[in-house]
């Protein structure tokens, strides 16, 4: 269901396995990192079927996915949260994606910045001011309050994203 994107039809079966299609493309402020680590966790916990389905139902191909650093817009992981959740995902599911993600980041920039933090408050701190960026450049990030057992962080939609998503504040 849904709307087709041509060009990205085309691309994926003329063997361009990298192309993203231009409704992701646009206002490109996010990483292929989050839909990568969801795909894998997918795929490593059963849910292969799902993930393959979840990737063919928004034109993406698996091959797109070995760029963690490509980019796509916001639209695309908020897409495919909802279709996760209309396939059953609960909280306790999105929280368990989420820790398995631990796994993809080990051997990346911030799995080796994060190694030597002794405390919760260390890595919140550390992931608003320093990682952020690692994994979109949609908001600038403010933390509210931090203790080692909680933190709140508020955001401000930066106005590149606002405008070339042609959203109206």
């Amino acid at each position: 269901s849904g709307n087709i994107d041509y060009l990205a039809l085309a691309a994926y079966f003329g063997g361009d396995g990298h192309y993203i299609p231009q409704k992701y493309a646009v206002g490109a402020f996010s990483r292929r990192r989050t839909i990568s680590h969801a795909f894998a966790y997918l795929s490593e916990t059963g849910n292969w079927q799902l993930g393959n389905q979840m990737l063919r139902q928004h034109q993406i191909h698996p091959a797109s996915l070995s760029n963690p650093e490509g980019p796509v817009n916001i639209l695309l992981i908020s897409d495919i949260y909802h279709y996760l959740r209309k396939s059953g995902f609960t909280d306790c599911d999105f929280v368990a994606m989420g820790a398995h993600s631990i796994v993809g980041n080990l051997k990346s920039p911030l799995g080796f910045g994060m190694k030597d933090v002794k405390t919760p408050a260390e890595v919140y701190e550390r992931l608003v001011f320093e990682y952020a960026s690692f994994f979109e450049q949609n908001c600038d990030y403010q933390l509210s309050s931090v203790t080692n057992t909680h933190c709140v962080i508020s955001h401000r939609w930066k106005p590149e994203l606002l405008e070339s998503l042609k959203v109206k504040t």
